[in-house]
């Protein structure tokens, strides 16, 4: 009884904070930046934040709160209002498009890793694999993997060129909050892992005990 009550806490923590990072990633993410850029010295003396994300670039003066954005597809006219001539660099827009298309792999190998932790519910109490452990198993290995591989590309992205001001100074990207907060959405899928992947382990290992047979079963 404890055990079962101790595998549903843990199988509905883990589903908590799977279900917190999605939305994140989901309404933050697509829309918001990865890269910035302060500092800026445009037109007068106030001075300007040039922020990009997957699918749009902002900018933005130190005494506005709302940005300026256009679309990622613009090509960056209407920043020459502010001193700013956009010229970015081939290896930080092929980032960002590839890390777009690893971010919508993330999102769905998130949504299996939710339906295998659903399904394990109905079976919390049960010593047999079922197909929701192996669902999950591999997908949470699978979004383990794309989420370092968006961080190698997000790196390749760090301090490159992505414009000029009228004074011929040339604009570097770097990174904003956005980085922080998927540095700790890593952290998070790695928790809900451990919460979840050593049950499932325990449960191969009983459910080959069970079949009179002793071998390794790897998830």
């Amino acid at each position: 009884m404890m055990t079962s009550l101790w595998m549903f806490w843990k199988t509905l923590i883990a589903f908590t904070i799977l279900f917190v990072c999605q939305t994140v990633f989901i309404t933050y993410f697509w829309s918001n930046t990865w890269f910035v850029a302060d500092n800026i010295k445009g037109y007068g003396p106030i001075t300007y934040t040039i922020s990009f994300g997957f699918n749009s670039y902002c900018i933005k003066s130190e005494h506005n709160i709302k940005p300026h954005c256009i679309s990622s597809s613009d090509k960056g006219e209407f920043f020459e209002d502010y001193g700013v001539q956009l010229s970015i660099e081939k290896e930080l827009l092929t980032s960002l498009r590839v890390s777009k298309f690893i971010y919508i792999l993330i999102i769905v190998s998130q949504l299996f890793m939710a339906i295998g932790i659903i399904g394990r519910c109905k079976y919390i109490d049960s010593n047999q694999i079922s197909v929701s452990d192996v669902l999950f198993a591999s997908s949470s290995i699978v979004d383990v993997i794309l989420k370092f591989a968006l961080s190698n590309f997000l790196i390749l992205g760090y301090n490159r060129e992505i414009g000029a001001t009228i004074y011929g100074n040339k604009i570097y990207s770097s990174f904003g909050l956005t980085i922080v907060l998927f540095a700790i959405s890593l952290i998070m899928t790695v928790v809900v892992n451990i919460l979840m992947l050593g049950s499932f382990v325990k449960t191969a290992e009983k459910s080959s005990c069970q079949r009179g047979k002793k071998y390794f079963t790897i998830i």
